[in-house]
């Protein structure tokens, strides 16, 4: 699949919503859609700035994805 995606285009490749939340980094505060991947996996999803659809893995544009890396 390719990003960005849609909803609709996330749920037809087996994604599931499972809710809506705010990011909980230090400066970000974005508001995110929390989907379960095809693998089981948790992803979170924001708009991609200047669109109402188009979705993008949130730690490509979060200030603050350095804090939820997890370490080796």
């Amino acid at each position: 699949m390719k990003f960005p995606a849609t909803d609709a285009e996330l749920v037809s490749g087996g994604y599931v919503f499972r809710f809506a939340g705010r990011c909980t980094g230090h400066t970000c505060s974005t508001m995110l859609r929390w989907y379960l991947t095809p693998n089981g996996k948790r992803l979170p999803f924001s708009l991609v700035a200047g669109s109402e659809t188009l979705l993008e893995a949130h730690w490509a544009s979060c200030p603050d994805e350095k804090q939820f890396r997890r370490k080796p």
